[in-house]
């Protein structure tokens, strides 16, 4: 969902709790997620900054 602030984007997402190993999420200290899904964010985040400087 986007909902656009004075200009700029407010994305809102959910965690998807299969993501973390375990059943049960306690504290983010001790549950960490796949390197996939880590490297995922990282390109999908990349290519979206990238995205908005080459449009500017």
């Amino acid at each position: 969902m986007q909902d656009k602030v004075k200009g700029q984007y407010a994305i809102a997402f959910k965690i998807d709790k299969s993501l973390f190993p375990g059943s049960e999420v306690e504290s983010k200290s001790e549950s960490v997620p796949e390197p996939n899904a880590i490297a995922g964010f990282t390109l999908l985040s990349a290519t979206f900054i990238a995205h908005r400087l080459l449009k500017a």
